[in-house]
């Protein structure tokens, strides 16, 4: 992935967690993997 997508996708991470409490970060992080 490119820096500049990663600091997006952090961003919309943030954001998402912020309004979604119940989501998993590893969930993720492993969707992304």
């Amino acid at each position: 992935m490119k820096s500049q997508n990663i600091k997006e996708l952090n961003k919309w991470l943030n954001n998402l967690l912020k309004e979604e409490r119940h989501i998993n970060k590893d969930d993720i992080i492993q969707i992304l993997n």
